[in-house]
């Protein structure tokens, strides 16, 4: 999901190139934001769920919850 990211940003800004070359809208740069931000909503969500899941089986086994750091 994160190459999806990465992806819908390089569509964003390859949009906007073709903007200030005249070959653009602002609507079809609003969809490509729109886009960037339903796969950044999603990649949260899946890391959300990732973390739940990691600390459950933690949980499960009796362990402590190691620290999540960024």
């Amino acid at each position: 999901i994160e190459l999806i990211v990465e992806d819908s940003e390089s569509l964003v800004a390859a949009e906007e190139r073709k903007f200030g070359l005249g070959e653009s809208s602002l609507f079809l740069i609003n969809s490509r934001e729109q886009k960037l931000i339903e796969a950044q909503l999603k990649a949260n969500d899946l890391l959300g769920k990732r973390l739940l899941a990691t600390a459950s089986l933690y949980n499960a086994l009796g362990l402590a919850t190691p620290r999540i750091t960024n």
